[in-house]
């Protein structure tokens, strides 16, 4: 009986153990590297010379062009959350209605969602190549 109780409590650990596992090798493993090269002191070729601090920050805080930036960023946000959120409920209520082919249409509408963030990346590289990507040469078409 011990024994159950003991692989009990260790079974949804183990279950949710690759998960944890993608988690941080594709989200917190990239975010840690970012934040360290954030305090490091880089030259223009992307060599990474040594530590920096905060002067990164400093610099990037006394440039003219930040109050711009930053006010631009703010406008970008606050229009991408409001028209992401006022779209996708128009597209929820849409697709929770009852149509010919709503499968079809649910199916399209999850399908991107559904699909690996590498897969996708992968996908728009090869659309949007320079040498031979399809978005390329229907641009250079028009």
């Amino acid at each position: 009986m011990d024994k159950i109780l003991v692989r009990h409590k260790w079974e949804p650990y183990l279950w949710l153990l690759p998960s944890a596992l993608l988690m941080a090798i594709f989200v917190v493993f990239p975010i840690a590297i970012v934040f360290k090269l954030s305090f490091s002191s880089i030259t223009k070729t992307g060599m990474v010379t040594g530590w920096a601090g905060f002067d990164n920050f400093i610099s990037a805080v006394k440039d003219p062009a930040f109050p711009t930036v930053m006010l631009n960023t703010l406008y970008w946000v606050l229009s991408v959350v409001i028209l992401s959120t006022v779209i996708g409920f128009a597209v929820a209520m849409l697709l929770n209605s009852k149509f010919h082919g709503r499968k079809i249409a649910r199916s399209i509408t999850v399908f991107p969602w559904a699909t690996s963030l590498v897969i996708q990346a992968s996908v728009w590289n090869y659309i949007i190549k320079y040498e031979y990507g399809n978005l390329n040469n229907v641009l250079l078409n028009l």
